[in-house]
């Protein structure tokens, strides 16, 4: 194998491949990116067996042939080397040589036989969705999924179509987000692990203003765009109802501005830190305003008054990481937020942001 390809273009793979390659796993080979030289395509590809990766870089290829090679070790080394040079990769006796300019090396390479068959998807329903569409709606939910590994449904983003729509929904019981990604033919209902679409993210990023292809296969998940191209294995199990927990209408609302609250949030958050973070907000119709505040026994105490539009009067306690989270989430200064009661869950909504949602569940006062 003799391939000549830039540092830019190996380096950019490299980083997006060395992301899925586990050097915790007790197979060795797991730790290694899979080079394929052919057909004047120099092709990359690593797994873990959860989720697997390929990428499709330009290069000369003056000698097809494939190897195995250590991810990181190679992805560091590349990185290392001047961004104009050329990168000599020739392959011989399982040992990889690398030579740019000045700088060479070898690296000790397995067996590309010994590499896991990479899996495809052959049938299910594949969508196209606007790439910043897409990544827009995954980073405002997948903040919301869990990370108790006890709980793998809940570690997932669910896909699903409601009424010909398709929405992606994350939870981890203290806090929901929800975000519609327009209409679609087929029925969808599926659970993505949130690790898999935090590489599908970083592929999405590496090919902005592109349309993005989608496929939900059995037990499958894909995502391509441009040269790189992801497979994922779902999360079995059922997702919970969770709409049933949204109320329709609420007897306190309030439309005040996102960055008063979000500043006043992070005041209080501040004498938080002996209560676990509990932040109480009091909203009074008769003065039209929100008060954030919160209480330090050993510190002092900390109490902001918001102007708004309001309708009704209320107070609920809740967490001010999941409170400062939601409030990051959106975009426009203008926010509506409302409640039922100290046990109600607070919805935040924003009529710029239609398709979006954030619910956060109060903690007990």
């Amino acid at each position: 194998m003799k391939i000549q390809i830039t540092q830019t273009n190996l380096n950019k793979a490299l980083g997006l491949l060395s992301r899925v390659a586990s050097s915790r796993t007790p197979l060795p080979i797991l730790s290694n990116i899979l080079l394929k030289a052919s057909k004047g395509k120099l092709e990359l590809a690593a797994t873990n067996l959860e989720v697997a990766l390929t990428h499709q870089a330009n290069g000369k290829i003056d000698e097809e042939g494939s190897v195995a090679v250590p991810a990181r070790l190679l992805h560091d080394f590349v990185a290392q080397l001047p961004k104009d040079l050329t990168v000599d990769l020739v392959f011989e006796e399982n040992r990889l040589f690398i030579k740019a300019g000045a700088y060479s090396s070898h690296v000790q390479g397995s067996n590309a036989e010994d590499f896991p068959a990479l899996p495809t998807i052959t049938a299910g329903e594949t969508i196209v969705i606007d790439g910043q569409t897409l990544k827009s709606a995954l980073e405002r939910t997948m903040l919301a999924a869990s990370g108790d590994e006890t709980r793998p449904v809940l570690g997932g983003v669910f896909f699903h179509t409601v009424e010909g729509k398709l929405f992606v929904a994350a939870t981890d019981g203290y806090r929901l987000a929800e975000a519609g990604l327009g209409e679609v033919s087929g029925e969808i209902s599926a659970i993505v692990p949130a690790a898999a679409l935090q590489d599908a993210l970083k592929i999405i990023q590496d090919n902005p203003g592109e349309e993005i292809s989608v496929q939900f296969g059995e037990g499958q998940f894909g995502l391509k765009a441009g040269d790189s191209q992801l497979v994922s294995r779902l999360i079995d199990g059922q997702y919970p109802q969770y709409r049933q927990l949204i109320p329709e209408s609420s007897d306190i609302s309030l439309k005040v501005s996102r960055s008063e609250l979000l500043t006043a949030a992070k005041l209080a958050g501040l004498f938080a830190r002996e209560s676990g973070g509990s932040i109480t907000l009091k909203v009074s119709e008769t003065d039209s305003e929100v008060v954030v505040k919160s209480v330090a026994s050993q510190v002092g105490d900390n109490s902001s008054a918001i102007k708004g539009e309001v309708s009704g009067s209320g107070e609920v306690v809740l967490n001010v990481r999941y409170l400062t989270d939601a409030l990051n989430a959106f975009e426009s200064d203008t926010l509506n937020f409302r409640f039922s009661g100290a046990i109600s869950p607070c919805v935040l909504t924003s009529e710029s942001q239609p398709d979006y949602q954030h619910i956060v569940m109060p903690l007990k006062s």
